[in-house]
């Protein structure tokens, strides 16, 4: 939307994608797709039947081209937002304070208050699908309670997955290029491709309450759920994969501590 105006989707929706329109062919999908929204955007379902069983299907791919600008998203249970390479949410100046009739609306379509003002804004039955380009990328998810499919492309790409929450499978699939994942006491079955390529690639996988087994390509006791686990595709004899104690200190620790 090029709207700096809030906007609310509720009802019966299949699909929705975010970002410019520009057709089929990747090598001009080179924009971020949050770079189009001046205004917040909200979506919910919490008060429609019909997305009970069939999730809204949102789509951000206006940026996977190879040449597309680096893009940066950070995620938790109720907002999708874009973030500075250390992590920080870059601030959304282009949106105007919420109107009191807004606020009545968003209040009734389930949204928890104190209200929040972020690019996506969401809650109920929803999959996020995000996929980047050629650049290096990042997605941080903390706190999610919905399903995510990442994939990455070329790059050389850094995803963090923590304390999540929902109880259906997230896919991350980290293309070419070298790349790194931290997973921290995640609730659903998670699948992480690291691509076929000669680069390393490196897997995190925290564990401060339980003792993470490993079978092949498959670590489990990861988390809560005692049926979750994790499954690393084409995990070749370059990469790393391990296992720490404790949390990590923040999305950007990567070391021994």
């Amino acid at each position: 939307s090029r709207s700096s105006t809030t906007i609310l989707l509720t009802g019966y929706i299949d699909i929705i994608n975010i970002g410019a329109d520009i057709g089929p062919n990747r090598d001009l999908h080179v924009v971020n797709p949050l770079d189009s929204l001046k205004g917040m955007l909200a979506i919910s379902t919490n008060n429609n039947f019909n997305n009970l069983t069939n999730p809204i299907q949102i789509i951000f791919d206006s940026g996977n081209g190879f040449n597309a600008v680096a893009q940066r998203f950070s995620m938790d249970k109720l907002c999708l937002d874009t973030m500075f390479i250390n992590g920080t949410i870059i601030p959304f100046t282009t949106a105007p304070n919420l109107t009191s009739y807004m606020q009545s609306k968003l209040i009734s379509a389930g949204f928890p208050t104190p209200l929040r003002t972020c690019r996506v804004f969401y809650n109920g039955n929803l999959n996020f699908s995000i996929e980047t380009g050629g650049n290096d990328d990042m997605f941080y998810g903390i706190n999610v309670d919905v399903p995510v499919y990442f994939k990455s492309n070329e790059g050389d790409d850094k995803v963090v997955w923590m304390m999540s929450n929902s109880i259906l499978p997230s896919s991350f699939d980290l293309g070419i290029g070298w790349d790194a994942i931290i997973l921290d006491e995640i609730l659903s079955n998670t699948t992480v491709d690291l691509g076929i390529d000669i680069t390393e690639d490196i897997v995190d996988i925290f564990s401060s309450n339980y003792r993470p087994r490993i079978d092949g390509n498959i670590v489990t006791n990861i988390g809560p759920n005692p049926n979750s686990q994790v499954k690393i595709l084409n995990y070749l004899s370059q990469d790393w994969l391990q296992i720490r104690q404790g949390t990590p200190f923040s999305p950007n620790n990567n070391n021994n501590n």
